[in-house]
């Protein structure tokens, strides 16, 4: 569940910039990033960086702090984005009545 959230929340947030053809590319490549540089080897042996959170274990709560982050950006963006594309067409529709 933590990982689908982070997923489709990273997708929602790039969708903007990157469209939709390619808007799952980003979190695929962030997974394959997150495998290869996610891994801190120390002296207690292998942990897994925080922002690497798709590859650690469910079972600490601190892996889920990434994933609500980006939930909670994911819904500010998106209502940020239906908000102005909502005046947007509030401008137009006057500008029209105006025309008339």
């Amino acid at each position: 569940v933590r990982d689908l959230l982070g997923f489709l929340s990273l997708g929602v947030i790039l969708l903007h910039w990157t469209g939709y053809r390619y808007a799952g590319i980003v979190p695929t490549v962030y997974v394959f990033g997150a495998a290869i540089f996610g891994r801190e080897a120390g002296v207690a042996g292998e942990q897994t960086a925080l922002w690497a959170w798709p590859i650690s274990t469910s079972e600490s709560l601190l892996y889920w702090l990434p994933a609500l982050l980006l939930a909670f950006v994911a819904l500010v963006v998106t209502t940020l984005r239906s908000h102005t594309a909502s005046s947007r067409i509030v401008i137009s529709q006057a500008l029209d009545t105006r025309r008339e």
